[in-house]
């Protein structure tokens, strides 16, 4: 009877130690990375190199989840207090283990990335150096260390359609459009952690000029954003321009404005309001990933 309830200890401790790990690297924002950098690849007229393909998704997916890794360990002691599940101040992961895995994700997204490519294992070690500089330096910085963040996080697609050679003013303009929307999704996501930023002592725009202004520059942010949409709905032709808008329209822009219109309506704090919205955009991710994929041909 012993026997069983150990194992059946064991199992469930195992699991919960794979979902700590999930968590710390944040595993849905390694995928982002991974296909941000395979719709870059599939900007190209051409034959896309399938090992090439491979090999940088895996390497951005690796580099994303060690910038995770990065972040919660210099944010365990803010963690701590805003948000004491986290692996590392829960004890679920150790402080050991988790720099161990930086180290071995590190590397492991290098080497992939020179299996991809020069360009792609430059784009890793862009992203590794902009985390390190972000979590040593920039994050309580009013809105340099958003920007930064917001830059690094479009490097996969860049990479991608660089490693392709498949830069054209539509790829441009798609970046410029992910830069936007990754700008607003930072600058709402530290209007909503005011409160934990405060007492942490960072110095961010909501904390600065206080959360009403962090939120509204982060909607005018995501209005920027829509702008360079709407422009490729006018550059990237008739019928592909028009099912792109069309979907960024339905799948994109109405979730983001319906989600803070209602926080406006209803009232209440800013901060809070931005936890709504902030929820809102992580919910559109997605659908603005198959909105992308609309425009990643151009046979």
């Amino acid at each position: 009877m012993n026997g069983r309830v150990m194992e059946k200890w064991v199992h469930v401790r195992s699991f919960a130690s794979a979902g700590s790990w999930l968590t710390i690297i944040r595993v849905r924002s390694c995928f982002s990375g991974a296909l941000l950098f395979a719709l870059g690849m599939l900007s190209h007229d051409g034959h896309v190199p399938v090992t090439a393909l491979l090999f940088g998704a895996g390497s951005m997916w690796s580099a994303v989840a060690q910038i995770n890794v990065v972040n919660d360990i210099a944010d365990r002691a803010l963690d701590s207090v805003d948000k004491p599940w986290r692996p590392l101040p829960s004890g679920e992961i150790s402080l050991r283990a988790a720099t161990v895995s930086c180290v071995v994700l590190g590397i492991g997204s290098v080497a992939l990335g020179l299996a991809a490519g020069r360009v792609v294992a430059l784009g890793v070690g862009v992203l590794i150096a902009a985390s390190i500089l972000y979590s040593a330096i920039l994050k309580s910085t009013v809105l340099v260390g958003n920007i930064v963040v917001a830059l690094a996080s479009t490097v996969p697609f860049v990479a991608g359609s660089v490693e392709a050679r498949a830069v054209s003013a539509v790829v441009l303009i798609e970046e410029g459009m992910l830069t936007a929307f990754m700008l607003a999704f930072e600058i709402v996501k530290t209007t909503a952690d005011f409160t934990g930023d405060g007492e942490a002592g960072l110095s961010t725009i909501a904390i600065r000029w206080g959360p009403d202004t962090g939120l509204r520059a982060g909607v005018f942010a995501f209005y920027v954003c829509c702008a360079i949409a709407l422009s490729l709905v006018a550059y990237a032709g008739r019928v592909r321009g028009m099912l792109f808008g069309l979907a960024f329209a339905r799948f994109v822009v109405a979730p983001v404005v319906r989600c803070y219109y209602g926080g406006v309506v209803t009232g209440g704090l800013a901060h809070l309001r931005a936890r709504e919205l902030f929820r809102g955009m992580q919910k559109v991710w997605k659908f603005g990933f198959l909105c992308l994929l609309l425009l990643a041909y151009r046979r």
